[in-house]
């Protein structure tokens, strides 16, 4: 992005210094019209065809004077409207390959956030998994413990010498409700 409006700051600043290049050349040119109008001489007695040469200085009409001039002029014109159209498409076509890269980054952009959101769900379920696989491991724990404890009391009570025979009520818990699991 930064590259584009770096191109596009580059491509402007091209464009002004072409612009004062060329008010500098139409200043130059102007100045040698007007040099060239006063070192021309026209002899009004002297017909279109006719011309001498007085000092250095070519005697021809004004009105094939004027025509020289406006030929010039319009090769001059031809020449910078060939030299600002090319540089101003080339600049067009830089902007349009540079647009598409910006689009493409901008889709590739949003994709990456789109799979960021998606991972940052996906590591919130799993650790939402492993905080419940942890607290059933604890669970575990606890019952275990408790069948530990419950197993070494009733040892303790059968070791102490004293063997009687003392009937408990067996009945059947199932695992499931000692380790509190719900299905």
């Amino acid at each position: 992005m930064e590259e584009i409006t770096e191109r596009e700051t580059e491509a402007r600043v091209e464009i002004s210094t072409l612009k004062s290049e060329l008010e500098k050349a139409k200043k130059e040119n102007q100045s040698l019209e007007e040099e060239s109008k006063n070192s021309a001489i026209v002899d009004p007695q002297h017909d279109n065809s006719c011309k001498h040469t007085n000092n250095g200085c070519v005697m021809m009409s004004k009105e094939e004077y004027m025509a020289l001039i406006g030929k010039a002029a319009k090769g001059e014109k031809v020449v910078q409207n060939s030299e600002s159209g090319c540089e101003l498409g080339i600049l067009k076509k830089e902007l349009e390959t540079m647009s598409v890269k910006v689009g493409v980054l901008r889709t590739r952009a949003a994709q990456a956030v789109s799979r960021a959101e998606v991972a940052e769900k996906g590591k919130a379920e799993s650790e939402d998994q492993m905080r419940k696989w942890k607290e059933q491991r604890e669970k575990r724990k606890a019952a275990l413990a408790a069948l530990k404890e419950e197993s070494i009391s009733k040892e303790s009570s059968t070791s102490s010498g004293f063997e009687y025979e003392q009937e408990v009520p067996k009945t059947y818990v199932p695992l499931a409700k000692v380790l509190n699991l719900k299905f």
